[in-house]
């Protein structure tokens, strides 16, 4: 609590800091690093959230799917049979994966729900009416970690043609484009703050030029680089806070209205995009201490170095 009154309180400044120009640049530019930073987090969180949402819905599931007879364009007595036989050999394997012990629950897709699945890589047109479905049968497991060696061996024999889909490959898919993404955003980051820390630096360069004459005159009467330098660290780390909080709440702002916009789009991907209570607060608070902690740095670093050169 004493850190905080003493990083807050008024400080008395022996350089005319407010007097020269581009006082609030610092402010700014911290304000922009917050504000990039922030939303590069918020970016990875929610990409984390998506692929953990589609994980868990895809682990410990099976689809089943079961390909129908062909049948000819005449509506002949053997296609009738062909395609009665089929429902009797769906309504066996269904009957079958209900009585697996490993098994939570075995639902059969209707045809709307199918037809929804594949919507979105044909299109909708009329031609979806004609083509013979699939029956595709949804299948929940008690763990994801079950064995389902049993199970194929009792799904070949109750129907040699019928195929599992474990998701295993879509599921790295997943984790492959999560973390491709991720780290594209997390350079993105580290660019960001590299590019902050060499705006600080030249700024606090320019700031000792345009004060040089009174840093000589603190020399003269016995003042040390490391007081002088207390004295752009702190105004630094003033205008930090200010860019910072000013960055966050643009932020906040930029989230709320993508999340507006995102809601009243007819996509279901914008529903994992949410950010949780504890991930709010770690969006507010990592920038700004982060920010601040890097603004201070460098700029006592800038600083004892520029001073360096002057003694």
């Amino acid at each position: 609590m004493a850190t905080v009154k003493k990083i807050l309180q008024k400080y008395d400044y022996d350089i005319a800091f407010d007097e020269d120009v581009g006082t609030n640049l610092i402010a700014w530019n911290t304000g922009l690093m917050v504000f990039f930073v922030t939303l590069t987090l918020a970016v990875n969180l929610m990409l984390s959230s998506i692929s953990q949402s589609w994980i868990n819905g895809l682990s410990g599931s099976l689809t089943i799917e079961m390909k129908p007879p062909v049948t000819s364009l005449e509506n002949t007595a053997s296609d009738y049979q062909a395609q009665r036989n089929f429902r009797e050999k769906v309504k066996k394997v269904t009957t079958m994966l209900r009585n697996q012990e490993n098994i939570l629950e075995a639902r059969l897709l209707s045809d709307n729900e199918v037809r929804e699945l594949i919507e979105p890589w044909i299109g909708e047109n009329s031609a979806l009416d004609t083509l013979t479905l699939p029956v595709l049968i949804d299948v929940k497991l008690i763990s994801k970690n079950t064995d389902i060696t049993d199970l194929k061996l009792e799904l070949t024999k109750t129907d040699p043609t019928a195929s599992i889909d474990n998701h295993s490959d879509t599921i790295q898919d997943i984790e492959s484009v999560t973390n491709t993404a991720s780290g594209f955003v997390s350079l993105l980051t580290a660019i960001i703050i590299f590019l902050a820390t060499i705006s600080i630096s030249g700024i606090i360069r320019s700031k000792l030029l345009i004060h040089k004459h009174e840093v000589e005159t603190l020399h003269l009467i016995g003042a040390s680089n490391e007081y002088i330098a207390r004295q752009f660290r702190q105004h630094t780390l003033n205008n930090t806070i200010k860019g910072a909080g000013m960055g966050v709440i643009f932020t906040i702002i930029t989230l709320i209205i993508v999340g507006t916009i995102t809601q009243t789009l007819n996509t279901n991907i914008f529903a994992y995009l949410r950010v949780m209570p504890l991930q709010w607060l770690l969006l507010i608070i990592s920038p700004v201490v982060i920010g601040s902690f890097i603004s201070h740095l460098t700029a006592q670093a800038a600083a004892l170095r520029e001073l360096s050169k002057l003694t």
